[in-house]
């Protein structure tokens, strides 16, 4: 955590160089795809089943879970497949009966 010089208008010291995930005038937020874990930001872990273009949280800030799980997964962590599909081989979420590409 660095601080950065005070200016004559300034009450406090900010930190202008914050650790990975976190951001804020005080190094004291989780940054987006990061959640709140016992006052450490942790990396949300969707298992790159969310678009962090049109979901840049990734997952809720208070407790990790995945918002908006892709590509026919669900779960706190998008780790299950969508009822009617189950996981091939490379554990992709394909319909039943299906066989993945080689």
């Amino acid at each position: 955590m660095a601080f950065s010089l005070l200016e004559s208008s300034e009450l406090e010291p900010e930190c202008d160089q914050c650790k990975d995930g976190y951001i804020g005038p005080n190094c004291n937020k989780c940054e987006n795809g990061y959640y709140n874990f016992d006052s450490i930001c942790r990396k949300c872990q969707c298992h790159g089943h969310v678009d962090p273009v049109k979901t840049p949280k990734i997952c809720k800030p208070e407790s990790g879970e995945c918002i908006n799980c892709l590509h026919n997964t669900t779960g706190f962590w998008c780790e299950n497949c969508l009822e009617g599909y189950v996981h091939d081989l490379e554990g992709n979420c394909i319909k039943k009966g299906k066989t993945s590409p080689k």
